[in-house]
């Protein structure tokens, strides 16, 4: 057995198991840490963004790359929404941005605006 048919069978054995769980679980309420969680979401959506960006979209030295922190949401989102469009196509971003949904691109604009 190859490494790949072990990987696939376990794999599909897991979609099975968490699939019969879910069936018979009860229902349960909404965690206690989803308002925390929600809260960090626009931080940990930006986290892709600092390999090239820097730490918190404040630029990296010798780099073309723009820092991104402190300027406008809105032009952030326009920016991201180009890429996204194939408006604009620079590096790697136009393949980032299509990964993102036009609420967290709300939610990512709005993180590195914020950022001083």
């Amino acid at each position: 057995m190859t490494l790949r048919t072990v990987a696939a069978t376990a794999l599909t054995l897991l979609a099975f198991s968490g699939a019969a769980v879910a069936q018979n679980a009860p229902a349960q309420p909404a965690p206690a840490a989803l308002p925390a969680m929600a809260a960090a979401a626009p931080a940990v959506l930006a986290n892709s963004c600092n390999s090239c960006h820097g730490v918190d979209g404040k630029g990296l030295a010798n780099s073309k790359v723009p820092a991104i922190n402190g300027r406008p949401a809105a032009e952030l989102v326009t920016v991201l929404k180009a890429f996204k469009a194939d408006q604009v196509t620079v590096t790697i971003m136009n393949r980032l941005a299509k990964g993102y949904t036009d609420a967290e691109i709300d939610l990512i604009a709005a993180h590195f605006a914020a950022i001083r």
